[in-house]
C-alpha cells in the first residue's frame, strides 16, 4: 500500500471481512501515519456479525443470549485466548487450533453439548456450513474438511438457528441476494 501511494497511485485497500477486528486496520493507518500518506477510513459490516446473520444465527436472541464476544483463536504473541463470560461467542480463525479453542471452552465450563457452527467463506461462493456441538466441532470439522477463512458461533442461538431452519430459509436473505416467499 505504502510503496504503490508513493508512486502516486490511489490505493483503495478492500477488505472482505472487518480489517479492524483481527485485521491489518490499526497496522496499515500506523504505516500511512509514518509514510506521511493521507489516508480514510471507510467503515463497513463485520463479519464476526454478518456471516452469522446471513446463516439466519443471532449472536443475541431474548431468553437465549443476552451477550456476546468475538475472538481471536490466538492472540500476536501466540497464547491462547481466553474464553469470555459470555452466552455468545464469535471465534474468529480457528481452523487449525480449534482443538485448543475447544479445550478453552470446556475448561471455562461451557457444556459440551452446546451448539456450534463453523462458516467456511461466509456470504461468498464456496460458503460451507457445519453444525455441531462442542462436543464434537473437531471431528466435523475434520471430517468435513472446511478450509480457511472460517469463524466459529458458539451458544445456545446456533440451536436457535438450527431449530427455526426451515423458517428462516424461507425469509432470511438467500445466498443468491433474493428474498424467497
Amino acid at each position: 500500500m505504502v510503496k504503490l501511494a508513493k508512486q502516486g497511485h490511489l490505493v483503495v485497500r478492500l477488505k472482505g471481512g472487518d480489517s479492524f477486528v483481527f485485521g491489518r486496520g490499526g497496522e496499515e493507518i500506523e504505516a500511512c501515519i509514518e509514510a506521511g500518506i493521507p489516508f480514510e477510513v471507510v467503515p463497513g459490516v463485520s463479519s464476526s456479525l454478518s456471516v452469522p446473520a446471513w446463516r439466519g444465527i443471532p449472536v443475541t436472541h431474548r431468553g437465549i443470549s443476552r451477550s456476546f464476544a468475538v475472538i481471536s483463536a490466538f492472540h500476536a504473541d501466540l497464547t491462547p485466548a481466553k474464553i469470555p463470560d459470555v452466552e455468545t461467542v464469535v471465534v474468529m480463525m480457528p481452523l487449525h487450533s480449534l482443538g485448543s479453542v475447544r479445550s478453552r471452552f470446556l475448561e471455562a465450563g461451557w457444556d459440551p453439548s452446546t451448539p456450534c457452527a463453523a462458516i467456511q467463506s461466509g456470504t461468498l461462493e464456496g460458503e460451507r456450513e457445519v453444525l455441531s456441538t462442542l462436543e464434537r466441532i473437531d471431528d466435523d470439522l475434520a471430517q468435513a474438511k472446511l478450509a480457511s477463512p472460517i469463524l466459529v458461533v458458539v451458544g445456545q442461538v446456533v440451536g436457535w438457528a438450527k431449530e427455526h431452519r426451515e423458517l428462516l430459509q424461507r425469509v432470511v436473505t438467500s445466498k443468491a441476494g433474493r428474498h424467497q416467499a
